[in-house]
């Protein structure tokens, strides 16, 4: 599912941080306007948002006698191209619930 790439944390985190700072570059704060505009122009970047983001996946899997979770997450464009992913497993973990917390 993953084909086999490893990403480091650091570089997952380098990523994210990356493009957090790009989306929030291109948000545009608008004062002085009425609400009406402001829920049009909104919605026009809603749209543009969704043409260029970024989805993530993720499951998780419990097992009870061990207690613990396997994690998986993978990070993709609108295009479905995978450039991003990781997995993990995490001890302790109380319940299925849980386990789909932390994923």
């Amino acid at each position: 599912i993953f084909e086999n790439r490893t990403i480091s944390p650091e570089k997952t985190l380098s990523i994210a941080i990356s493009e957090a700072r790009e989306w929030q570059g291109a948000q545009i704060t608008e004062k002085g306007r009425d609400k009406d505009s402001t829920m049009a122009t909104t919605g026009c970047l809603r749209q543009q948002q969704v043409e260029s983001s970024i989805k993530v996946f993720t499951d998780a899997a419990w097992n009870v006698s061990h207690r613990g979770a396997g994690l998986g997450w993978v990070f993709s464009d609108t295009q479905r191209t995978a450039f991003a992913h990781g997995t993990r497993f995490e001890e302790f973990v109380g319940s299925p619930i849980m386990a789909e917390a932390l994923a």
